[in-house]
């Protein structure tokens, strides 16, 4: 007993020693962490008040970790923060002053004046426009102009409200048309013969995918478009496109165009007094806060405005970004290259940007109750390699992305990649899809690894822009499970009045839970297997549709199978994959309200269609049951897409169709896709 005690005191002397010794140590970092506060005036700090142009020169020197930076509200600074000392931690980026005033405000614009229309005289009619004129020399690789916060347009042709193209089977206003491509070389040179206008030094901007646009520069002879580097994709025959940044185009109101040769900026407004701010799209010394490879910083409570980038991200870790306002930029909060991990970016409010609104790649990021609106709703931006224009873009394990409002924008709401024990609860989607075709609300894509929840999320208005394209029209979805999404679990969310509800292409082992899909316009639930490329590649060159890997004896070298995921790949499951197991998956509990003038249901397949297909791809026979309305059952159309299936097999499967489990629907409609289009059509309800 007397030993124990021993111990025991002991243990409480070193215990107290050691608390001791934190309290030492919190005491030394309050006495020699510093607070500096900036503002244009002087306010009473002595050594501690800094002037804008002082920033990045303290970061720089005298700067130590603990530290903060403090902005006075009410007030606006041109300026732009690099926070890239090594070994500088622990930084925070806030406000002070008065509460009542409005937060401070960093403006990365690289040019700002007043204009009043009344008293400005130097102007120039362009085609029945007064474009006013500025004389700013030597601005660099200028990109966005605002009258007061209203984005102006960078010259364009045709405009947006001008129909050019007729008879095409999407709206082609805004756009000219490819004639054809040069089939030597068709990512280098196309021909648009009606459109013969020596444009200058411009760009090109066109939809080579619906789901991707390229901004390329280019120079024209006659019809003939020669382009100085290529784009992702091929150019294709009557594809839209439209010329911007050009002189020759300026002819609508409020657009702008700045003449780099002779230093002028030609702008129209119709607002009568207005500061403009002119912005840049060069990549360095162009963020509000640009940091990297630092740990532990804070940012509260700042507006940024009119840089390239609102905060930009690279190598850093234990951040957060909370409470701040982002507008009028090319990005909000951005990572690009490397990983940003266990950040909070928690109640921003992020308005009107080009491209992405939030874009991360690194584990454990958490996006929460963020209100996010009118992001990339217009095509122009830089885009190369992968795709912009969404709200909310994570890329990376153990995210959570939870209680956000996101509204309108050019591509996804929210789109995660690669995202094992990643969640997306909670949030409202609205108006997504505005500028591309063929994503979602919410949109995955390559996420094999680990399980995935999507819950609780009201999703509505996805449809899908095929303008200038001859892609699907509302060809987007509130929740898309693109290809090799796998182990996610989709329950209790609402998806209305979208281009389809839920759709799933070649994923599997997912759960389709206690969802409500409704009023959604091409389908409410899809399952898709009907992908030609993956259908086991070489090893199935006849495209076998019983081709099953098990029954291959051995394998050739550098061919994997891994049957508990029910994948096939050659050398790398992530690049290489050649072949997925269809189905595995678990849809119940759902209510689908089906259209009885469309077909609600559908479920496509490069496999046969038998009895079981169904069963296979949801995992119950009694499908239809379990997951539509009794009383809306009758209401209910389905459309079946299969291949390979010819002679005996069509009449026995005209025979299946009338068997139980279709016999209380309304239409049950099976396309079979073998050399020549059949169809079977079959009116189960009459």
């Amino acid at each position: 007993m007397w030993l124990l005690y021993l111990r025991s005191k002991k243990r409480r002397r070193q215990n107290s020693m050691r608390f001791s010794f934190i309290i030492l140590v919190s005491i030394i970092g309050i006495v020699h962490s510093a607070a500096y506060y900036m503002s244009e005036n002087d306010i009473g700090h002595g050594k501690y008040d800094i002037r804008p142009n002082e920033i990045n020169d303290l970061i720089a020197s005298r700067l130590v970790s603990g530290d903060s930076i403090l902005f006075r509200r009410g007030e606006r600074f041109f300026t732009h923060i690099n926070y890239f000392k090594s070994g500088l931690n622990h930084i925070t980026f806030t406000s002070f002053g008065d509460p009542l005033q409005p937060k401070p405000i960093i403006d990365g614009s690289i040019y700002h004046f007043e204009f009043d229309k009344s008293s400005w005289k130097d102007f120039e009619v362009i085609k029945g426009v007064k474009f006013y004129k500025k004389f700013i020399k030597d601005l660099e690789c200028v990109e966005n102009v605002y009258a007061d916060d209203f984005m102006l347009t960078l010259s364009i042709e045709p405009d947006a409200d001008e129909t050019v193209i007729t008879g095409m089977k999407n709206s082609y206003a805004g756009y000219f048309k490819i004639d054809s491509v040069d089939v030597k070389d068709p990512r280098k040179i196309f021909y648009d013969y009606s459109n013969n206008y020596n444009w200058g030094n411009a760009e090109i901007i066109t939809r080579t995918q619906q789901w991707r646009y390229e901004v390329l520069k280019f120079s024209n002879t006659g019809g003939q478009f020669i382009f100085e580097e290529k784009p992702q994709n091929p150019f294709r025959k009557n594809n839209g496109y439209f010329v911007q940044r050009s002189m020759k185009a300026l002819d609508h109101s409020n657009e702008w165009y700045y003449d780099e040769t002779n230093g002028v900026l030609y702008f129209n407004t119709d607002k009568n007094k207005c500061t403009i701010y002119v912005s840049s799209n060069r990549e360095d010394d162009n963020a509000g806060i640009d940091i990297k490879r630092r740990k532990g910083v804070v940012v509260k409570g700042l507006e940024f405005r009119n840089a390239k980038y609102g905060i930009k991200l690279e190598n850093s870790f234990e951040l957060e970004i909370s409470n701040c306002t982002f507008r009028n930029s090319v990005y909000g909060i951005i990572n690009k290259k490397t990983f940003v991990n266990d950040c909070l970016i928690k109640n921003n409010h992020i308005d009107n940007m080009r491209s992405f609104g939030i874009r991360m790649t690194g584990d454990r990021i958490s996006v929460e109750d963020n209100i996010i609106d009118s992001i990339g709703m217009t095509l122009g931006c830089e885009s190369k390699e992968f795709n912009n224009l969404n709200g909310i873009e994570i890329i990376g394990n153990n995210s959570l992305i939870t209680n956000n409002s996101v509204r309108n924008t050019g591509y996804c709401g929210i789109r995660i990649f690669n995202g094992s024990g990643s969640k997306v609860v909670d949030n409202s989607i609205e108006n997504a899809m505005q500028a591309l075709s063929d994503g979602g609300g919410i949109y995955s894509y390559h996420n094999f690894d680990g399980n995935k929840l999507i819950k609780g999320n009201k999703i509505k208005n996805v449809y899908g822009n095929a303008s200038g394209t001859e892609g699907q029209n509302y060809g987007s979805n509130g929740i898309y499970l693109d290809e090799f999404s796998f182990h996610f679990k989709v329950d209790s969310n609402i998806v209305e009045n979208s281009g389809g509800g839920i759709y799933l292409q070649n994923s599997r082992m997912d759960t389709i839970t206690n969802n409500i899909l409704r009023n959604n316009n091409t389908s409410e639930f899809h399952i898709n297997h009907a992908g030609r490329i993956l259908n086991g590649g070489e090893l199935n060159p006849s495209n076998d549709p019983g081709f099953y890997p098990d029954s291959i004896r051995s394998l050739p070298k550098d061919y994997f199978w891994d049957n508990n995921e029910g994948i096939l790949y050659y050398k790398n499951k992530y690049s290489g994959i050649l072949y997925i197991k269809p189905g595995d998956n678990i849809v119940t509990n759902n209510v689908i309200q089906p259209d009885k003038n469309k077909y609600s249901i559908d479920f496509r397949t490069w496999q046969k269609i038998d009895d079981r297909l169904i069963e296979n791809l949801t995992g119950f026979d009694n499908f239809f049951s379990r997951n539509i309305p009794e009383n809306c059952i009758q209401n209910t159309g389905v459309y079946i897409l299969g291949m390979n299936i010819q002679g005996s097999e069509i009449y026995k499967l005209k025979n299946e169709i009338s068997k139980n489990m279709y016999k209380h629907l309304r239409e049950v409609k099976v396309y079979i896709w073998h050399n020549k289009n059949v169809i079977i059509n079959q009116k189960v309800r009459q």
